[in-house]
């Protein structure tokens, strides 16, 4: 358990990978136009919250001189701590609507936003 919680925090903003464009020189072919009727899925990566919290905090659980070391948070916990706000959540879904994707169509692709 404790090393699915420190994955997910250290995925949150210890790093990141950079992809170079040179890396994958792909060719595309166009063979033919696609259905106008076929659905498209997209994913909006929305910016999370409290990253530095979370780094600062897994730092003293993890830190045996701390007061707070061993009481670790669960997924939900950490889930909630990233949210993204609701006001960026909601712009999203507005622009999505506004530009005509209907309501029933979009859906969160984590549970925490």
């Amino acid at each position: 358990m404790l090393s699915l919680i420190l994955s997910a925090l250290l995925s949150l903003s210890f790093g990141a990978f950079v992809e170079r464009p040179d890396e994958h020189n792909h060719e595309w072919e166009k063979i033919q136009r696609t259905d106008p009727s076929t659905p498209i899925d997209l994913v909006f990566a929305l910016k999370q919250q409290n990253t530095q919290e979370i780094r600062d905090l897994l730092l003293k659980v993890s830190t045996p001189s701390s007061d707070q070391y061993g009481q670790h948070l669960s997924m939900p916990e950490i889930l909630e701590m990233t949210k993204p706000t609701d006001e960026t959540t909601y712009i999203i879904k507005n622009w999505l609507i506004s530009n005509g994707i209907k309501s029933s169509q979009i859906e969160n692709a984590t549970p925490n936003g």
